[in-house]
């Protein structure tokens, strides 16, 4: 660029006299003669050591971020402000199958994960409720169970809740189908047992009823 006569902008490691290396900006620009040949160069430059540890802080903390946020035991996903969806955790493409790349967007999410279309509208209303009330009171989302459709097709019921932060929420997602089916195995069987009950106590008051009928009457004068 500069032997044809454009400047060069760019970012140098360079090292002073102490020995000391530090990062600076450099703009440099070709001096021309009258008869257009370049003569020399100058060359504009900026330390900026402290903004690059800067972002080399912050590409740690990402880091450390992602590490933790896919080590999660609980599906987590990561939701900008303008409902793009920017990660989703391991846990919870192993529970429900998707990938960003499947549900970049909450719209496109809704869309697969609530096939049904009155169902979907209802999901809807209700998370969108739940997130104002949460940025108008400064709370967390407020846990709600939905019946999520996995990519394979199987309909999970989970709780999701979740917190907002700037410009992106986080939300939480816990499983209790297997909870769910097992109080209502429980509640079936309660019912089985009161029905037995229930018969038994009628089948006594008939066999009461027939040992009264069967006894005589020494009333009589």
């Amino acid at each position: 660029a500069l032997t044809a006569g454009r400047d060069w902008r760019g970012e140098l490691l360079n090292k002073k006299k102490n020995g000391e290396v530090f990062w600076e900006s450099a703009l440099i620009s070709p001096i021309k003669s009258a008869d257009g040949n370049i003569t020399h160069y100058l060359a504009v430059k900026e330390d900026i050591s402290e903004r690059k540890k800067d972002e080399e802080a912050l590409l740690k903390s990402e880091a450390k971020f992602r590490r933790l946020f896919n080590s999660a035991g609980i599906p987590l996903v990561y939701v900008y402000a303008n409902e793009t969806i920017q990660l989703l955790n391991d846990k919870f493409t192993e529970l429900f199958g998707y990938t960003v790349e499947d549900i970049p967007t909450l719209e496109k999410c809704f869309e697969l994960v609530y096939p049904d279309s009155e169902y979907r509208q209802w999901v809807k209303n209700t998370w969108h409720a739940a997130v104002q009330r949460a940025v108008g009171e400064d709370t967390d989302i407020e846990p709600v169970e939905y019946q999520m459709t996995c990519k394979n097709g199987e309909v999970k019921r989970v709780i999701i809740a979740g917190s907002i932060f700037d410009d992106f929420l986080l939300a939480t997602f816990l499983d209790v189908t297997e909870i769910k089916r097992a109080e209502e195995a429980l509640q079936t069987r309660v019912e089985e047992l009161n029905d037995v009950q229930s018969a038994m106590l009628n089948m006594m008051e008939d066999l009461d009823k027939e040992t009264v009928n069967m006894v005589p009457n020494y009333d009589e004068s």
